[in-house]
């Protein structure tokens, strides 16, 4: 029956306090091993130097190219157009100046009546001065006088030749300063209407006029309009000139915030170089660039983490630290393992350990890829995939079981990814870790180890090239090929890293492996071959046993080969005193007619201490000492307690039940349930004269009761579906002994004798008489 609430509540209590100092050891130790160590340090080194080291790239490198960058900054500069401003009403100002310079002129010269000729020095100047005022411009010497003496001086049709050419000429053309653009007279320029705000591309400068040429092109353009004396057309060229403006202006602020936008967007340039390449050879000339990148490895390959980074990395370590813990404490309440007397401490180990391997092996990749001469045996990320990720989860595979081989290897990849910060290293850790267990879960010899590393080794190489085509692609095929060498290695090392950690930690954490168990369970063995010569009906006891309780826990998914061996020591503790136990007497005396109660019940209680004690001497794992008082419990003895209760009532004491109790402890994990309830069954089986499939079911479902209600299943995790699925496999394999077989003609008229005569009744033996003799 499943463990009580509170039970299971002081059990997880009692294992959290046991963990806490192994998850905080766990935890610093897997910080301080993850930490990047200091392996590099700076020279100070100068352009012409001759490097005193070799220096290698331990990681994927990301260096600046100065150059380059200045290269783009330039084109990004250079492909911004200067932009001019496009003024259309250039000409207004000109032509005002005009139009009051000619109105004037009509109604001071003209209307007025004023002969020029006929004016003294002096009103001649005052009215150049009074023309010039009203102008609000300085006009050129003699134009007032030039205009006064012609008849169409003043004249409209005068005045809307000069205005309408200013205007024309300066509406027909672009005038500008073209001196001033950075990319000479003939480049593309962008004008902008200042009126509109819009903008076009000018393609070619070339049609825009400088001050000089326009001036010089207005003044032909005014001499085929003007119909004046020479010296009046003169003056009014001159004014002309001097009043026609650039209409299009070099814009430097609009211009230089372009400029700036558009250099802002460029991104720098770097280039990459891929870890494990050399980058200066002892005796190599340093360079500038080699400088640079020295100081990007500095910078990206820190020698020490900042607070930070240290905190980051103590979380992540703590998670998985965490999850494993979860999975534990989950795992031990469902299953209620036993194989491993520490499974926690057992797991942390391993991490521990992998992490320090996976720590050493990556160091000596990149000092072996540092020494090496030529590639491809300079790639560090090739000695990566000679790292033998999946030993730690192959090693817990065989030390307690898959399932927890899955999780550490699922949370040793976080690990990895922390460590690495390498996603392409932790996808094939957990390629190579998962297909290690798969390949493994069906090999049970310590010889199938090498066979599954190299099957490992051959999913290993097809992972690291499926890798590298996705993630280098452009590799020499060397490159590749010396990566696939090195995955294949790597498989091998987890069949020799397993093979040489097996023993140390089976003794350490007293576990069991299933080859460990398939050696134990030789026939040949001294201790069993003692059993068979010594206690012959104890042999063939724990035989029977063995295959009930292996069939019973295949039924239930717990490890069926660990039920079947401890069941084939679970009563060596008869050697002592084989003569006892009703399965080795041969002549028909039973010992315990001679004894009183009490003394018969300590011989039966002595043989699980006595067996205990013999399974020690000879070094069997604790696994299956432990099963051996755990098979009886703390059941009662109930054949001699009731003898015990009659002779107490005619001598008219009583009796203390607890002298008639094996000590326990209960079965604490589902195997040894199963073992207590096989030993059980099988007792009861050889004193049935009726052995049909019904009476045999019968006497299963009874005797699996008695323990049920005699509180032996609390703690472990059995459930009553459990409990209906053994009693099934029980009667498979009991009806299989048992079947009938058919009566020869020289057979005698009775087919068997009862040969536990001595036993109790039928009735009472289905029920009590594995605990009286057995």
């Amino acid at each position: 029956m499943m463990a009580s609430p509170r039970k299971s509540g002081d059990a997880v209590r009692e294992l959290r306090r046991y963990d806490v100092f192994w998850t905080v050891l766990a935890v610093v130790a897997i910080v301080v091993i993850t930490v990047p160590q200091i392996r590099f340090s700076d020279p100070d080194y100068k352009p012409g130097d001759i490097a005193e080291t070799e220096v290698a790239v331990p990681i994927d490198l990301t260096v600046p190219d100065p150059v380059s960058t200045e290269r783009r900054l330039t084109e990004a500069d250079q492909s911004v157009l200067d932009v001019y401003d496009y003024r259309p009403q250039a000409h207004e100002y000109g032509k005002r100046i005009v139009q009051r310079l000619f109105a004037w002129g009509r109604l001071n010269i003209v209307n007025a009546g004023i002969v020029w000729d006929d004016l003294p020095e002096e009103a001649r100047f005052d009215l150049e001065q009074k023309a010039m005022a009203v102008a609000g411009y300085p006009l050129p010497e003699d134009l007032v006088g030039a205009l006064s003496t012609e008849d169409a001086g003043f004249s409209m049709v005068t005045e809307l030749a000069v205005a309408g050419t200013l205007i024309s000429f300066s509406e027909e053309n672009l005038i500008g300063m073209i001196e001033q653009t950075r990319l000479g007279a003939s480049a593309a320029i962008n004008v902008r209407d200042t009126e509109t705000q819009e903008e076009r591309r000018l393609p070619d400068t070339g049609s825009v006029l400088g001050m000089e040429s326009a001036r010089a092109e207005l003044q032909l353009a005014l001499t085929e309009r003007l119909v004046l004396t020479e010296k009046a057309e003169e003056t009014l060229k001159e004014l002309v000139s001097g009043l026609l403006a650039a209409n299009l202006n070099y814009s430097s602020n609009a211009t230089q915030q372009r400029r700036r936008e558009a250099t802002d967007g460029v991104e720098p340039v770097f280039y990459e170089v891929k870890r494990g390449r050399v980058l200066l050879r002892q005796g190599d000339e340093v360079t500038a660039q080699k400088i640079l990148e020295l100081q990007a490895l500095q910078e990206q390959y820190r020698t020490d983490w900042s607070l930070l980074s240290l905190v980051g990395m103590a979380l992540l370590i703590v998670l998985a630290v965490f999850s494993l813990w979860r999975y534990v404490v989950h795992f031990q309440k469902r299953v209620g393992y036993q194989r491993v007397r520490h499974l926690y401490p057992l797991v942390l180990v391993v991490l521990v350990g992998m992490v320090a391997l996976t720590r050493g092996s990556l160091f000596l990749g990149e000092a072996v890829a540092q020494a090496a001469p030529l590639e491809p045996f300079t790639s560090v990320l090739s000695y990566g995939y000679a790292v033998p990720f999946a030993s730690g989860g192959v090693l817990l595979m065989l030390l307690v079981n898959v399932q927890v081989a899955w999780a550490f290897s699922a949370v040793f990849g976080v690990v990895i990814a922390g460590m690495t910060q390498d996603l392409g290293m932790t996808v094939f850790a957990l390629l190579s870790s998962f297909a290690a267990l798969y390949g493994m879960s069906q090999y049970k010899q310590r010889t199938a180890l090498t066979r599954a590393g190299m099957i490992v080794g051959g999913v290993n190489a097809v992972a690291a090239l499926g890798l590298g085509l996705l993630m280098q692609p452009n590799q020499q095929l060397t490159v590749f090929a010396f990566q696939a060498f090195c995955a294949v290695v790597g498989g091998i090392l987890v069949s020799v890293v397993v093979t040489i950690a097996i023993p140390p930690m089976e003794h350490l954490f007293q576990s069991l492996t299933d080859i460990k168990l398939l050696e134990l369970s030789n026939m040949n063995l001294p201790v069993l071959k003692d059993l068979a010569v010594l206690a012959p009906g104890t042999y063939h006891h724990s035989v029977v046993v063995g295959t009930l309780a292996e069939k019973a826990a295949e039924a239930i998914g717990v490890n069926p080969l660990f039920a079947r061996v401890s069941a084939y020591y679970h009563d060596i503790g008869k050697l002592q005193q084989p003569q006892y136990f009703v399965e080795n007497q041969k002549d028909g005396h039973n010992p315990h007619d001679d004894l009183s109660p009490n003394m018969s019940a300590l011989i039966l209680v002595s043989h699980v201490k006595d067996g205990v004690a013999y399974a020690k001497e000879h070094g069997l794992p604790r696994p299956l000492v432990d099963a051996i008082p755990q098979h009886h419990g703390t059941r009662l003895i109930r054949f001699f307690h009731e003898k015990a209760k009659q002779l107490a009532i005619e001598d008219g004491r009583e009796v203390d039940e607890s002298e008639f109790r094996y000590p326990g402890p209960k079965p604490r994990s589902k195997e040894t349930a199963v073992l207590m309830l096989a030993d059980s069954v099988e007792a009861i089986s050889r004193t049935l004269s009726d052995t049909s499939p019904a009476n045999l079911r019968l006497m299963i479902e009874r005797a699996i009761q008695d323990v049920v209600d005699d509180d032996q299943l609390d703690e472990c995790a059995l459930t009553l579906g459990d409990l209906s699925k053994i009693s099934e496999a029980f009667l498979s394999v009991l009806t299989g002994m048992h079947h009938q077989r058919i009566d020869y003609p020289e057979s005698t008229e009775k087919s068997g004798t009862d040969v536990e005569a001595n036993l109790p009744d039928e009735d009472s033996s289905s029920k009590f008489s594995d605990q009286t003799y057995h």
